[in-house]
């Protein structure tokens, strides 16, 4: 779905000047996409939806201030993997990952695997 122009103006806005009514309103306008990825995140890993939310939102800044407004493409499609770039952060925290190291195996790379140590029977 292409920008509208309203949407164009509060990106340009936020992009240059960092304007922070800009920032809120972008962050109030897509704030009930952001509550569901928060809470599809939240139920399926087990998280905090809180903490999810949190990252749901900082993620979705992140896609703005990317998003190259040339393309014309949807925000929200380029938004969302960002968004879910920051709910992988918090689950690799969780599980006692380093921050900033989330793949799509976050789980396998929070926790080393077991070593193997044979018996010696005496």
């Amino acid at each position: 779905m292409p920008l509208d122009a309203e949407d164009r103006l509060l990106i340009e806005a936020y992009q240059q000047n960092r304007d922070p009514r800009a920032a809120d309103r972008i962050v109030k306008k897509f704030d009930r996409w952001c509550r569901a990825e928060a809470r599809r995140a939240a139920v399926k890993f087990g998280l905090e939806y809180e903490d999810t939310m949190q990252a749901a939102r900082l993620g979705l800044m992140d896609g703005v201030e990317r998003f190259e407004l040339e393309r014309d493409s949807g925000l929200l499609i380029y938004a969302a993997q960002w968004v879910r770039r920051r709910v992988r952060d918090v689950l690799v925290e969780k599980l006692g990952g380093r921050s900033g190291t989330s793949s799509r195996c976050g789980a396998r790379l929070a926790r080393p695997p077991p070593r193997y140590t044979p018996r010696v029977s005496r």
